[in-house]
């Protein structure tokens, strides 16, 4: 009966996961509402432009940015790898069974009850089946560092030739001599500079059971069910160095699309957009079988297949297929018991680890896959029986993340203003000071993550077990919650 209910359960995830991988991109006609979406669209679907964000004024066409996600690609390639390496309870850690010579049978732990998020070497044991339930709450508020509170982004005007002209305006000079950014080709010196607040809270639920196929060959199934809620506000303001007023932001009450708001010239407004959603999240399979077994030792080797079950354009999972093979030692004397468990994980491509913003410019790269960073992982810990039906356990958890796309401060040095009296169709002086503004770089590395977790388990009666754990991180590296609260139950049949 256990085979059979096992086995049905597998089947239902390996069909359904393909199937929940198709997903729908970022659009830029109308607001999918995916939540991978939401700090594209917060200037709104046609982002920093005339027909977005920014008011028509005569023929010009203003255009800055795609969207704010087109510099913020480390964000998603973040959050897809963490997606995918979430913390789940060790679905087979929990109550052993040790065999009572005097009793002549398999009888559960007093004293202690193992690792919360690490595996130890011993299995559920044979036709044992060992199900459950927890909950995480993950609030991230860091990226490599930098606050997502209080996240700087400068915008550049693109390059653009007016109607008729053959020459090019352009920050950078344009395509023929004189230098254009000057007269006509001033308003190309202007810049947004935003100061923004990203907010981003995942709740994980997931169910999990183990089944014991042999006193030494165990399989686990982990379903979680994900709740995400994301925000992104901007305060944007136009730095007038062209000193023609070509850029203002357009007034979201008025029945006339396209005219700026108030006061005239409008160069300051805050954008705000929001999203959720929720539902199944990437489905690990787990398989341990233990190789060695000694009187107060173990040794077993391991490994999950995580499915793409998650729809990852509303960050309910990292849209790749991941393998994890893994190897847990484990050594126990009385009420204590240590453990080290190490491995490595392949993923596969993913929209979050490349670009999921479709670009609004001709000739410029559609939406693509990449993969996310491949990473190795580690763990060590201990676990004590404090009093009967107590334990404490501990653990010191630590990931190597593989060439990822990462983000660090940087500052962005705008043109010199035009000094000639605004508004001005042509500009021929200009300040012989310099802007300073905050601003972040993409670049490609490996980091390393570092985390502690603290946790009590409680056998109130039987078989029934609870848990109550927190992580805590150690440093800044990669997309990071200060701390990780976990509760969680689970019985043994």
């Amino acid at each position: 009966m256990h085979h059979r209910f096992y086995w049905m359960v597998l089947a239902q995830i390996l069909l359904f996961a393909p199937y929940a991988a198709a997903q729908n991109l970022c659009s830029t006609s109308a607001d999918s509402g995916k939540v991978a979406c939401a700090v594209a669209n917060v200037y709104g679907i046609n982002g920093l432009s005339n027909g977005g964000a920014l008011a028509t004024h005569g023929s010009h066409e203003g255009h800055f940015a795609d969207s704010f996600l087109s510099n913020l690609n480390a964000l998603n390639s973040s959050i897809g790898s963490q997606l995918g390496v979430l913390p789940l309870v060790s679905p087979s850690s929990g109550i052993s069974f040790s065999f009572n010579k005097s009793l002549g049978i398999l009888v559960p732990s007093e004293y202690n009850f193992g690792p919360i998020l690490s595996e130890r070497a011993g299995t559920v044991g044979r036709h044992k089946l060992l199900f459950g339930f927890s909950y995480q709450q993950f609030d991230f508020d860091t990226l490599d560092g930098m606050d997502l509170s209080k996240l700087p982004a400068v915008f550049t005007h693109e390059d653009y030739q007016p109607s008729g002209s053959a020459v090019t305006c352009s920050v950078n000079g344009g395509v023929a001599s004189p230098t254009l950014n000057e007269g006509t080709c001033a308003f190309v010196r202007d810049t947004i500079v935003t100061q923004n607040d990203i907010n981003l809270r995942v709740n994980q639920y997931t169910a999990f059971f183990s089944f014991g196929l042999t006193d030494r060959l165990d399989i686990s199934v982990a379903v979680p069910t994900v709740n995400v809620r994301m925000s992104a506000t901007s305060a944007a303001t136009i730095h007038n160095n062209g000193s023609d007023s070509n850029h203002q932001f357009t007034d979201p009450n008025s029945s006339t699309a396209g005219q700026p708001c108030l006061p005239n010239p409008c160069f300051g407004r805050t954008f705000f957009n929001t999203t959720g959603a929720t539902g199944i999240g990437d489905v690990t399979v787990r398989a341990k079988y233990e190789l060695w077994k000694g009187e107060n030792a173990g040794f077993a080797i391991g490994g999950d297949i995580r499915f793409p079950s998650g729809d990852s354009l509303n960050y309910l999972g990292s849209g790749a297929y991941g393998i994890k093979p893994f190897g847990a030692l484990s050594y126990s004397f009385k009420r204590i018991s240590t453990h080290l468990n190490a491995g490595y994980e392949w993923n596969g491509s993913s929209f979050l680890a490349g670009d999921i913003a479709p670009s609004q410019t001709a000739g410029t790269v559609a939406p693509f896959k990449d993969n996310l960073p491949a990473q190795f992982f580690y763990s060590a810990g201990a676990e004590a029986g404090v009093l009967k039906r107590l334990s404490v356990a501990f653990d010191y958890l630590g990931q190597y993340f593989f060439n990822a796309t990462r983000i660090a401060p940087s500052t962005y040095t705008e043109l010199p203003a035009c000094t000639d009296p605004a508004p001005t169709s042509t500009c021929s002086n200009f300040s012989g000071t310099t802007v300073q503004n905050p601003d972040f770089r993409q670049f490609k590395g490996s980091y390393s993550t570092a985390n502690a977790a603290v946790g009590l388990r409680v056998r109130p009666f039987g078989k029934l077990l609870l848990t109550a754990n927190v992580v805590v991180k150690l440093n800044d590296a990669g997309l990071r919650s200060k701390f990780v609260p976990l509760l969680g139950i689970s019985y043994s049949h």
